[in-house]
């Protein structure tokens, strides 16, 4: 989507695309091993369950077993070291895509109990849990809609730099990032946000 060689009505140079890496795939490279690419849709469509809600052990484990089930169809079998070629021939011509190691992120996650990080800013410093509005109920009176949703958690961007040529040392860092996170902090009870759910996140997250 970024190169430019090839067909430009192919291109999309207004996209900034991620790629979420599992570390079954890095395994999979460094022992020059193949790597199976499903159709996301079959796999929810047969198993009523999404590969992408998992990480780590469960992950191998559902993913090995698709790698197995005749019913899988819409499959590519390729080398996993040749598609990281891909992938690392594209990041040198274009700086993109973005790289997230999603099992890493979900291990060290302290909000497991909220479900799974699925994926991060391209930048990759702020990792949150995610999950998608609910719809309730759509009511009408008087010509007014009203729409009732149950908000999921909507990621939010709440940042403070440092500069580390002049807070360097043990007593600058000592004293100076309290302040940051007290600040940060208060930044969450302070901001107006353009979004319901994403009031709601803040306050219940206080992510920073």
């Amino acid at each position: 989507m970024q190169t430019e060689t090839g067909d430009i009505r192919s291109k999309a140079f207004d996209v900034f695309p991620a790629v979420s890496f599992p570390d079954e795939f890095m395994r999979r490279v460094e022992s020059d091993k193949m790597w199976t690419l499903f159709c996301p849709k079959q796999v929810e469509d047969v198993y009523g369950r999404r590969l992408q809600d998992s990480f780590g052990d469960e992950f191998v484990e559902f993913y090995e077993e698709l790698e197995q089930c005749p019913r899988m169809t819409l499959k590519q079998v390729v080398s996993a070291k040749d598609l990281f070629k891909t992938y690392l021939k594209s990041t040198v011509e274009t700086g993109m895509p973005y790289a997230f190691y999603r099992d890493t992120v979900n291990s060290l996650n302290p909000n497991k109990h909220a479900g799974n990080i699925y994926c991060s800013n391209l930048c990759t410093e702020i990792a949150q849990n995610q999950s998608e509005n609910t719809f309730i109920i759509e009511e009408e009176k008087d010509g007014v809609i009203s729409t009732k949703i149950q908000s999921g958690d909507t990621v939010i961007c709440n940042l403070a730099s440092i500069n580390v040529g002049k807070v360097n040392t043990p007593e600058d860092i000592e004293r100076v990032v309290p302040i940051a996170m007290r600040t940060l902090d208060n930044v969450i009870n302070l901001n107006a946000y353009p979004l319901q759910e994403a009031k709601i996140s803040a306050e219940k997250y206080r992510a920073v």
